[in-house]
């Protein structure tokens, strides 16, 4: 089973381009260093991995704060 899954990856990865591959490496080595920690959320770390956290974290920095969002 666990041989079968590290072909479909390797197979996964073959597909990848080269522009995506840093990533989707990245993304693999924080799934990694996180294991099953239940307050990770796989998509949390995509944003990670590629960059959109932070992109995400500037454009907050730029907003206006709102005192009231009712």
């Amino acid at each position: 089973m666990v041989a079968n899954m590290r072909e479909r990856g390797q197979t996964a990865l073959n597909q990848i381009s080269e522009n995506q591959l840093p990533s989707v490496v990245r993304w693999l080595e924080l799934i990694a260093t996180t294991k099953n920690n239940p307050d990770v959320e796989p998509e949390e770390l995509w944003l990670l991995a590629t960059g959109e956290l932070k992109k995400m974290d500037d454009e907050m920095g730029d907003a206006i704060p709102i005192e009231d969002w009712q």
